[in-house]
């Protein structure tokens, strides 16, 4: 059987194409406790396309706290 070779090289040198295009989506629920605490809990994916197609996702996690007065 005949030996093979495969070379990939992932580092860009020069100009190559610098514009990325994609898209998120964000899945999640909101609950307000009163006027200044607020809570929201998801998912978040993410898929663009640059040099290479990209996927990433994950949990999401935020609380908001207003300050301030009224």
């Amino acid at each position: 059987m005949p030996q093979q070779y495969e070379q990939r090289s992932d580092q860009i040198l020069g100009p190559a194409k610098s514009f990325a295009y994609g898209g998120s989506f964000d899945i999640g629920v909101r609950y307000i406790f009163s006027n200044r605490v607020g809570v929201h809990v998801g998912w978040r994916g993410q898929a663009f396309n640059g040099n290479d197609l990209w996927f990433s996702q994950g949990p999401l996690f935020n609380l908001s706290v207003a300050l301030g007065g009224k």
